[in-house]
């Protein structure tokens, strides 16, 4: 599980946490690759390209505090991981 954290998440931001998770995504594909970011200065477009490699993107400011549901995708995959490996 990877974590990429940003104050501000703009285009460019995006791009480097991309290439990183691409990466790591066709090393091991079990990986789950998350960003939260309190600013977000790009539109939805964007984000949805993205989809195929980052598993969630997570809001964590005044406005739109995403912090429970954050917490709760980190649960459900890590229980997924662990059911995996179990098997």
């Amino acid at each position: 599980m990877v974590f990429d954290a940003k104050v501000e998440l703009d285009a460019a931001r995006l791009k480097t946490a991309l290439a990183s998770f691409i990466l790591l995504k066709n090393w091991n594909s079990r990986v789950k690759c998350f960003v939260v970011y309190v600013n977000r200065e790009l539109n939805d477009v964007l984000l949805n390209l993205t989809k195929s490699w980052i598993d969630g993107f997570f809001s964590f400011n005044d406005e739109r505090d995403e912090t429970e549901i954050f917490l709760k995708k980190v649960r459900e995959s890590l229980a997924a991981l662990k059911n995996d490996v179990s098997h």
